[in-house]
């Protein structure tokens, strides 16, 4: 068994519009490799193709990416996954020209299994995009939008985006929560356990300097999940801490977890299958009739803006660098908090708005 990996997948890429009467629901001939090679032109992921005719941002088109990659073997016991952070919007993604899935909600992050569909040596990956006017009533873009992931694992694993973090203050006054103890509360998915190793699910906090603050692990026994019988199960877990650095507005003081999976074989060998990685803070927020919003018991004035995901005359192509610059712009006009007008943002805002101190709604 292999580690499992998660690598950015944004460079070669190669694009390719159509208008919609032109493009099918299969891979159109015109565009196939070597049959059209003058359309088909390199494209940096992220990606809007909507933004580059200023005189027609909703125009009714279909856009089609395409990337060769090689693959020297297969993992006999393993998953080969794309993620896809954000297309907008239609979307139905071929493998080495079978359909392997569709999606057709533009802003939230879908993954499809290649799995089936991949062979040693070389394949192919067309994502077909279709953008019909009407479907919003704010300039939304079109294409590939936001980061491309190439994942693998084993069929062991920590399911995606199945780790919940919960910090609770144990103290009886949310104003000396600096001062408190807290009990961090971790669910982990894990799915399809295999049926002849038991695992070992090791988290651990680190603080904001590097170093350890807590750890634990628990076995999970090989029974307790299988392809038979339930195919995800619930890992609960609790660490405790003394007198953290709080997340505040303007102070985005975040630990780190760290979660591992290993596996361990009948001569009590282990091995890791996973390793993942996210940060959170500790914070007490209230909603009080009487008194609004408080964090970590202060009373707050939320000064808020709604945030569109696009960047005017950028595009809806997501550079983290543009947000950030956005963020420090809107502090300046003192703004402390972000809706994410109307839906689900790309990660990498969520991250910003955790370091750099800002609430959202």
């Amino acid at each position: 068994m292999k580690t499992a990996e998660t690598r950015l997948w944004n460079d070669g890429w190669e694009f390719c519009e159509l208008p919609v009467e032109e493009s099918s629901y299969e891979i159109p001939k015109q565009i196939k490799a070597g049959e059209a090679a003058s359309e088909w032109k390199p494209v940096d992921i992220p990606h809007d193709w909507m933004i580059y005719e200023t005189h027609a941002l909703y125009r009714d088109s279909v856009g089609w990416y395409r990337k060769v990659f090689f693959l020297e073997e297969l993992a006999a016991d393993g998953q080969a996954l794309l993620r896809f952070d954000g297309v907008y919007m239609d979307t139905t993604v071929y493998v080495n020209g079978e359909s392997a899935g569709e999606w057709k909600y533009g802003y939230s992050t879908f993954e499809i299994d290649m799995t089936p569909y991949l062979k040693v040596g070389k394949n192919e990956v067309y994502v077909r995009v279709v953008y019909r006017y009407l479907n919003t009533r704010w300039y939304s873009g079109a294409g590939i939008y936001r980061n491309v992931w190439f994942k693998t694992r084993n069929r062991t694993h920590i399911a995606s985006d199945g780790i919940y973090i919960t910090p609770v203050c144990l103290g009886d006054n949310a104003k000396e929560a600096a001062n408190s103890s807290w009990k961090v509360e971790i669910d982990t998915e894990l799915e399809n356990i295999a049926e002849k190793e038991d695992c070992i699910l090791r988290q651990q906090i680190i603080k904001p300097c590097g170093c350890e603050l807590a750890s634990c692990e628990m076995e999970v026994a090989a029974d307790a999940c299988s392809l038979e019988s339930i195919p995800i199960i619930t890992v609960s877990q609790e660490l405790f801490t003394e007198k953290p650095l709080l997340w505040d507005i303007a102070q985005g003081n975040l630990y780190t977890l760290k979660t591992s999976l290993f596996a361990r074989n009948k001569a009590g060998e282990t091995e890791l299958l996973e390793e993942q990685v996210q940060r959170f803070g500790f914070k007490v927020m209230e909603f009080k009739p009487d008194e609004g919003f408080l964090l970590n018991g202060r009373k707050v004035k939320v000064n808020g803006v709604c945030e569109h995901h696009d960047f005017g005359c950028l595009g809806s192509a997501f550079y983290k660098e543009a947000m950030k610059r956005k963020l420090l712009k809107l502090r300046e006009m003192g703004v402390n908090a972000v809706r994410t007008s109307h839906n689900m943002p790309a990660p990498e805002l969520m991250e910003l708005t955790d370091e750099m101190g800002f609430l959202v709604f």
